[in-house]
C-alpha cells in the first residue's frame, strides 16, 4: 500500500526583495505564475498528490483572478488554500495541522520561491521519505565560504558544508509531532532543522543544482533561463 500523499507550498511572503508591487509568487515565469510551476512538478509526479497552498489571507483575491487566467487544464488540479502566518513555521503550521498525521502519509513541505523542482526529483524524495521516513535534499556547497568570528572572519572547508533546499518530505506523523512540540521562542529556517531538534534523524537526499531559490529580481532572469534551456532539451 503506497502512502497518501500531501505537498505544502508555502507562498506567503509578499516578496519586497524581488521588487515591483505584485507578490514574486505571483510574477510569470514563461507565462505561468512562479507559484503554479511547483503545483505542476507535484502534480506531475503523482496526480493523486493533496496540493495544499498557504497564502496570506490579503493576496487571496488577487489570485482567484490569476487563478482564473491559468489554462484550463491547469485548473482542473485540485487543491486547497489554507491561511498563511506571521512566519514560516507558523504557516507550515497553519498547512498541516488538519491534515491526517498517521504514519501512512507523507507531507511534502515547500517553497513556492523554488520554481524548478522537477517531476524526477520529487519522485525520488517521495521514495526516500517513503523509506527512511524522511527526505531532505541537498547539493554540495561550490562556493568559497567564510565564517564570522570575533570581529573577523576566518575560511572554513566547503567540503564539509551541504546547502539545503526544498521540497522536504516527511512521514506525517514525524511533522507533526516536530510542531506540536517545538519551541515557540526557536526560530527555524526550514522543517528539517525543527524535525531534528525533536529528535528525529534527517534523511539527506540529492538536490538538484538547478533548483534555485527566486529572491532577487536577477533570480528571475536565470530562472526563465533554465526553464528555456530545460525546455529545449527535452525537444532536442
Amino acid at each position: 500500500m503506497h502512502p497518501h500523499k500531501y505537498a505544502v507550498i508555502l507562498a506567503g511572503g509578499n516578496g519586497s526583495r524581488a521588487g515591483g508591487e505584485m507578490p514574486k509568487q505571483f510574477v510569470e515565469l514563461l507565462g505561468i505564475p512562479i507559484l503554479w510551476w511547483s503545483v505542476r512538478a507535484f502534480h506531475a509526479a503523482d496526480p493523486d498528490t493533496h496540493i495544499v497552498i498557504v497564502m496570506n489571507p490579503s493576496f487571496w483575491d488577487d489570485w482567484d483572478i490569476i487563478y482564473n487566467e491559468l489554462p484550463e487544464a491547469d485548473r482542473r488540479i485540485p487543491l486547497q488554500l489554507f491561511c498563511g502566518g506571521r512566519s514560516r513555521t507558523e504557516s507550515v503550521w497553519n498547512g498541516i495541522m488538519d491534515l491526517p498525521h498517521d504514519a501512512d502519509t507523507l507531507i511534502a513541505v515547500h517553497d513556492a520561491a523554488r520554481p524548478l523542482i522537477t517531476k524526477k526529483m520529487v519522485a525520488e524524495l517521495w521514495k526516500t521519505a517513503e523509506d527512511k521516513g524522511s527526505a531532505v535534499p541537498c547539493v554540495e556547497e561550490v562556493n568559497s565560504l567564510r565564517v564570522k568570528d570575533d570581529g573577523g572572519t576566518r575560511p572554513v572547508d566547503r567540503a564539509d558544508y551541504m546547502v539545503v533546499q526544498t521540497p522536504q518530505v516527511f512521514r506525517a506523523d514525524i511533522l507533526h509531532e516536530a510542531y506540536v512540540n517545538r519551541n515557540p521562542e526557536a526560530k527555524f529556517t526550514d522543517d528539517a532543522s525543527l524535525v531534528q531538534q525533536a529528535g528525529y534523524d534527517i534523511t539527506v537526499a540529492p538536490g538538484i543544482p538547478d533548483n534555485i531559490k527566486v529572491t532577487n529580481p536577477m533570480d528571475f532572469v536565470v530562472a526563465e533561463a533554465i526553464m528555456r534551456y530545460q525546455t529545449d532539451k527535452k525537444r532536442s
